[in-house]
């Protein structure tokens, strides 16, 4: 036989390997991504596990084969989806001190309360509200904010509240006293947030 094809038992015995090693990384890896997708692995324990399982495919396949770059790049999907979930969990699992409004009825009902009231006018499609409503639940729980209520309206849910209090992008913070207008932020700013609420309080 020709010696350039020839196959050694070692080189055989570590191709075998590799195909066993990614059997076991696919399985590994799709047990991860529903354990993630039911909210059980989104940590960053969880991540450095899934690359360390890279790494010991990494080991068995060198060179980079196609079927190893085939892994990283559906690993680095796998990871996306991780992140994108815990983000879009992250903003609904602590609510912290935040009421969300469903009707017209709540909010007039807020509308007649004495004392200040901070509302968020968001949208479930807007990315900067997402981003923000983390910190504004945070907000609602500081000592320093015990005597400002916390609401949250979805434009989308409650379009004629929005329109009554000329909402025009989102976010906006609007704050209130005693049922009427008294400031506002538009936009993800916290910080201009803090500022109008040191202000008024």
């Amino acid at each position: 036989a020709d010696q350039g094809q020839v196959v050694s038992g070692g080189a055989l015995h570590k191709a075998i390997e590799a195909v066993h090693c990614s059997q076991r990384l696919r399985a590994r890896v799709r047990a991860r991504v529903l354990a993630g997708r039911r909210g059980a692995a989104q940590s960053s324990e969880h991540r450095m596990a899934v690359l360390e399982q890279l790494l010991q495919m990494w080991s068995y396949v060198w060179p980079p084969s196609v079927h190893t770059i085939l892994l990283l790049f559906i690993a680095a999907r796998v990871l996306n989806t991780v992140v994108r979930t815990r983000r879009r969990e992250g903003v609904d699992n602590d609510p912290g001190a935040v009421q969300s409004l469903t009707s017209k009825p709540e909010w007039d009902h807020w509308m007649e309360h004495k004392g200040l009231v901070l509302v968020d006018f968001t949208a479930s499609w807007c990315g900067p509200c997402r981003r923000v409503a983390p910190v504004y639940a945070q907000m609602s729980k500081l000592a320093e904010y015990k005597t400002v209520t916390f609401l949250k309206v979805d434009v989308d849910r409650l379009r004629e509240v929005a329109a009554s209090a000329g909402v025009r992008a989102m976010p906006t913070f609007q704050l209130y006293r005693d049922g009427q207008p008294l400031d506002r932020v538009k936009g993800a700013d916290p910080s201009a947030v803090r500022a109008m609420l040191a202000k008024h309080l």
